[in-house]
């Protein structure tokens, strides 16, 4: 009977403390919330880019061109009602376009984002978990990367491997986009390695692989969240750049650097062609840095402390 009692209360005091813990981060997720709708920057720089988002992947669906279509259309045509930016030399609707390069430059950013999370948070937890050599390889491997301008990497690599799709191109960028995740996730693993709760779990048997996984990724997933942010901005930026130089996608497809390589002799007789996709990335790039500016407040408190 004192043998069940105790089971009871054990079980009691196990559902208790699963409780608090629920509770606890509820309401620290409320609290991430709450200083977030606070930035009102980062408020605007979110609902910016939900807009640009629904433009770029619901548009195509109801607008009543293709973004490659160019038959029944006049070529060169200015702005007008049926075609609001005008239309291109081979008679292709601008706004279709212009969509479609939206979509592909943000689909390149995210995908971009996810790799340099993926390899720099694993790589990174690594080298400050294991310390020693396995530190001194990764971080001297980045150290080398970082000397070397990134944009002389991708123009080479891009050249040599070709990009002429959008996944190609979003392979490219997170091959190279990890550097920086790597470091600051090393900076934090090596803040919590000497942690109790990292010693109970070697304590209890577990391996590296899943001390990274289970504890060490998630409790760096802050700065991750952050430098997500980061990574996607950067991305668009170096995809625009590859596609103005004519290495990144190419068509049948279209980018925003695309369509601004392809209007640059239409600066000065159509200017529209020129400044509208760069425009739109101006607008991306700055919506996310809004919201990473504003994650980085709500997770992060202390940091917009030191900026006042």
């Amino acid at each position: 009977m004192t043998e069940l009692k105790t089971r009871d209360l054990a079980a009691v005091q196990r559902r208790s403390a699963a409780e608090r813990i629920t509770t606890k981060r509820r309401s620290q997720g409320r609290m991430i919330i709450t200083r977030f709708l606070r930035h009102r920057m980062a408020v605007f720089g979110m609902v910016l880019f939900l807009l640009i988002v629904i433009l770029a992947f619901l548009g195509p669906t109801v607008w009543r061109w293709d973004y490659f279509i160019h038959r029944e259309i006049p070529s060169s045509a200015p702005p007008s009602w049926d075609h609001p930016f005008g239309t291109t030399r081979a008679g292709q609707d601008y706004l279709a376009q212009v969509m479609r390069g939206t979509q592909q430059s943000i689909k390149v950013g995210l995908v971009t984002a996810v790799l340099s999370a993926v390899i720099g948070g694993f790589l990174g937890a690594m080298a400050g978990l294991y310390g020693g050599a396995v530190d001194n390889v990764i971080m001297r491997f980045v150290d080398l990367l970082f000397v070397i301008p990134s944009l002389v990497i991708l123009i080479v690599v891009a050249g040599f491997l070709g990009a002429s799709t959008w996944w190609q191109t979003a392979l490219i960028l997170g091959a190279f986009a990890w550097l920086n995740t790597a470091r600051v996730v090393r900076g934090v693993v090596l803040s919590l390695r000497e942690q109790e709760f990292i010693e109970a779990a070697r304590g209890m048997g577990a391996s590296n692989t899943r001390i990274i996984l289970r504890h060490l990724i998630p409790n760096s997933m802050n700065v991750m969240i952050v430098d997500f942010t980061l990574v996607i901005a950067v991305a668009i930026l170096a995809e625009a750049s590859l596609s103005f130089l004519g290495l990144g996608i190419q068509p049948p497809d279209v980018s925003l650097g695309f369509l601004i390589n392809q209007s640059r002799t239409s600066v000065w007789t159509r200017p529209w062609l020129f400044y509208t996709p760069g425009v739109v990335i101006i607008l991306i790039v700055l919506a996310i840095n809004f919201i990473g500016d504003g994650l980085r407040d709500a997770l992060d408190p202390r940091q917009s402390q030191l900026r006042r």
